[in-house]
């Protein structure tokens, strides 16, 4: 595996977006259900959609906040946004009110953009109530229509179109593109800042190990407040000249149509999102036909769901291993991994920067778990207004700690054992959750299992477990017990058992343990 040389990047996506509308205008750039941009019209409509937002005083460095589901429109802001050095900064339209004032107070940004409305709920009084209570807040606009008082981005653009004579700012490869909340399942959000120079070697770096024929066609159901949907889907795909296809929801039964109806070629999902497909009555292999490369991110997966997609298109399945904080993906899994490897490893590094420590902050030998550390070069620049906890961390010597405990096989490969958040102790003993999970899985009637830590008075946290069977399979919990008992460690047995229809997700579409957590402990409770 080679790593992309530092010296060719650009300074902004930006550029790279000017620079295709010259190379491949008529190539389609954007598409969602709403419309379809080449490079051309992209070019045109960034610059004067940029020029626009420098005319009412927005400035490099300030931040825009931008309430939407994933539109070919709203990526079109990010873009001009980084075109004048502005930051981006995401809001899912999931979020109840009190989260979305969090991340406005937390980002502080000049301006509000806000799609008028999705399934259902209008975002108007929710955009009102922010611009009158969040203090840095000065300019709102509807992403997509005029509104009774609001204008629209497009009457913003009327507005200046032809009279300006302001130009484009020069941009710099430092400067913060976007800022991506984490799902603060360890404490509040905080804001991570990703430079242009992070996302143009990361998402550079991805397509030159994820390799298609020609260039990469991407669909991207993911929020854009999460650094999957804006960097790992969308930003690597234009940055190496490629269509990212958005939809607005991820609808299990429509991904097959929409797949082949654009040839996609790449696809990123979440384990659970490739599992609501296959167990989706529509489901038709041959919908997948076009794909070459077929990602499974955000978690591990079981070997059972891994062998189902591998019979989609070239059938070549990857994964590869990062973090909001490490603008994605760090090491990747090389093509043609043996399922049994694939299954339980996340990838392998592309360079020497990378390296796996113990408490004690030395490096692990081969099969020893510590944490995952990742040269800083192209990681965040911080936490935005958090100097504490970026100082926090980082190590001295210029390495971000991940928060992930992994493990380095014999081969090479990197295993992921938990987030340090999720490892517990019972007995004395530390107890690593996927364990548990990868043994659960091998039973044919479970399709994917969660297992959490609980208070328990007398081994200090005890496995609570959570297990979904597959469709038309029934669970037997006595025999899934009696099963662990005689494959497991008698600690590393979870001790209640719990089975579901299906798991709670957070608003990136990711598995939500905190909750799951919560639950467990207020089910463990009630337990004689």
């Amino acid at each position: 595996m080679m790593a992309v040389d530092p010296t060719t990047l650009k300074n902004s996506l930006a550029d790279y977006i000017f620079d295709y509308a010259k190379s491949v205008p008529d190539r389609i750039a954007l598409s969602s259900e709403y419309d379809e941009i080449s490079y051309s019209e992209l070019e045109t409509k960034v610059s004067q959609l940029a020029v626009s937002f420098l005319e009412i005083g927005v400035e490099r460095g300030d931040r825009v906040a931008v309430l939407s589901t994933p539109r070919a429109d709203a990526y079109t802001v990010f873009l001009a946004l980084n075109a004048i050095g502005a930051i981006w900064v995401g809001i899912n339209p999931v979020y109840k009110y009190a989260e979305m004032e969090y991340v406005v107070n937390d980002a502080t940004p000049i301006a509000l953009i806000f799609v008028s409305d999705f399934q259902g709920r209008h975002y108007h009084d929710d955009a009102q109530q922010l611009l009158s209570n969040c203090e840095s807040v000065e300019h709102l606009f509807c992403l997509n229509t005029s509104l009774p008082g609001i204008s629209s981005l497009d009457d913003l653009v009327a507005q200046y179109s032809g009279s300006s004579t302001l130009e484009l700012p020069e941009r710099h490869i430092d400067d913060v593109a976007m800022i991506v909340h984490t799902s603060g399942s360890t404490g509040s959000p905080k804001g991570a800042m990703l430079s242009n120079k992070a996302m143009a070697f990361r998402g550079l770096t991805q397509y030159q190990q994820y390799r298609v024929a020609d260039y990469p066609r991407v669909y991207c159901p993911l929020p854009l407040n999460h650094v999957g949907g804006m960097q790992m889907v969308a930003a690597a795909a234009l940055f190496n000249g490629g269509t990212v296809n958005f939809r607005e929801k991820f609808n299990p039964a429509e991904v097959g149509k929409v797949i082949a109806a654009c040839q996609v070629n790449f696809i990123v999902l979440f384990p659970t999102m490739y599992q609501l497909i296959c167990d989706a009555s529509e489901f038709d292999p041959a919908d997948f036909d076009s794909l070459e490369v077929i990602n499974f991110s955000g978690g591990t997966i079981s070997k059972d769901l891994l062998m189902r997609i591998k019979k989609w298109g070239s059938g070549d399945v990857r994964t590869c291993f990062g973090s909001t904080e490490t603008c994605i993906g760090v090491i990747f899994s090389e093509p043609d991994l043996d399922p049994d490897v694939l299954a339980i490893s996340v990838g392998r590094p592309i360079a020497d920067d990378v390296r796996v420590m113990n408490s004690e902050g030395k490096p692990c030998n081969v099969g020893e778990i510590g944490e995952f550390e990742v040269k800083r070069d192209y990681c965040m620049s911080g936490y935005f207004n958090r100097e504490e906890e970026t100082k926090e961390a980082f190590t001295d010597d210029g390495y971000l700690k991940s928060g992930d405990l992994v493990e380095e096989l014999p081969d090479g490969n990197f295993r992921f054992v938990a987030r340090i958040s999720e490892m517990f102790k019972s007995g004395g003993y530390n107890i690593y959750p996927r364990e548990i999970e990868i043994f659960l899985e091998q039973d044919p009637d479970i399709v994917m299992a969660a297992v959490v830590g609980v208070p328990d008075p007398l081994y200090s946290e005890i496995g609570y477990s959570y297990l979904l069977p597959a469709p038309g399979a029934e669970i037997d919990i006595e025999q899934v017990r009696t099963r662990c008992k005689q494959g497991l460690a008698n600690f590393k047995t979870p001790k209640a058992f719990e089975i579901v229809a299906e798991f709670p997700k957070l608003p990136n579409g990711k598995m939500d343990k905190p909750s799951l957590k919560q639950l467990a402990r207020q089910s463990y409770t009630r337990q004689p």
